[in-house]
């Protein structure tokens, strides 16, 4: 796609020696947040916007400075603000450094341009003439008539499967072999691993942008390749480690089960009650603090004999 492919044409523009107050009502108007100022020949000499009229004195929204900034400013610095908030012409706000592109240029070409100067919109120039413009509005025009339509669904599972993983290898951050893709009835699921939490959105989105995808279910497991830590994904649950529960026929576990024992365990032990320190071999015997407290009160502080 070509810049010519989506500029708008024809092209409003000013003069540069009109009043500043009949720009500003063209632009209210128009619904423009910016305008080419083009010579008496067509030939462009500058472009005027909005942030052209936010330092003004009729709003009192001149640079203000502290005394040392000011002191630190050359006085041409300062005449020229003046001048840009005070001026009653359009030639003495414009902005003359302006951008341009040709429209046999590439779209992508005019996007880094706009990306890279942080400027919204490019005058389009032939031979010195302005044959259009290109606006951010311009390119969501494009984009919303290049958008695919909605996905068919009779499109076979192993199709959509195979476009997927298709799509993943041809990527420079899709990992090879450690995705899998399973589509079922147009819903794909994600699995395996990944070592980067940023690449599980872009396989979601990979997927999601295939024809026939109806839902993405995700089941990726992140791998933290410094340290090794594995983060499963929200919607599964990670495996249970030691022994299983222990459930009836009915599927309860133990705190189930002691209630309807009535407060007692399978075993039938009371739940609850103190074991013997002593019973059992191999078990630790448990120290009676509350007793050894006791103990230390009924000494005296200063000799540490038992008091009388």
């Amino acid at each position: 796609m070509i810049v010519e492919q989506v500029m708008t044409t024809p092209v409003f523009s000013v003069k540069p020696s009109m009043p500043v107050s009949e720009v500003v009502k063209l632009m209210l108007e128009r619904h423009f947040s910016g305008l080419p100022v083009v010579a008496e020949d067509g030939t462009l000499v500058g472009v005027v916007s909005e942030g052209d009229f936010l330092r003004r004195a009729e709003l009192q929204t001149e640079r203000k400075r502290s005394w040392f900034l000011e002191f630190l400013a050359s006085p041409g610095k300062i005449a020229d603000e003046y001048v840009h908030s005070h001026a009653r012409k359009v030639e003495a706000v414009m902005t003359t450094n302006v951008v341009t592109i040709g429209p046999d240029a590439p779209l992508r070409e005019a996007i880094d341009l706009m990306s890279r100067r942080r400027v919204k919109r490019l005058p389009v120039v032939r031979d010195g003439k302005v044959v259009g413009i290109v606006t951010r509005v311009d390119v969501l025009r494009a984009l919303a008539g290049a958008m695919p339509a909605q996905a068919a669904d009779d499109i076979d599972d192993a199709h959509i499967q195979g476009a997927i993983m298709a799509e993943l290898a041809g990527q420079p951050w899709g990992v090879k072999g450690t995705i899998k893709v399973r589509v079922t009835d147009g819903v794909a699921t994600l699995g395996g691993t990944i070592f980067d939490e940023r690449e599980r959105l872009a396989v979601q989105v990979a997927a999601e942008n295939v024809p026939g995808v109806k839902s993405v279910i995700d089941e990726l497991v992140l791998i933290e390749p410094i340290s090794g830590v594995t983060i499963f994904p929200r919607a599964t649950t990670r495996p249970r480690r030691g022994r299983p529960r222990a459930v009836d026929h009915e599927g309860h576990g133990p705190s189930r089960q002691r209630a309807a024992a009535g407060g007692r365990d399978p075993a039938g032990s009371r739940t609850g009650a103190r074991r013997d320190p002593g019973a059992g071999r191999g078990l630790r015997r448990v120290p009676d603090r509350s007793a050894r407290r006791r103990r230390r009160a009924a000494r005296c502080p200063a000799t540490g004999r038992p008091r009388a």
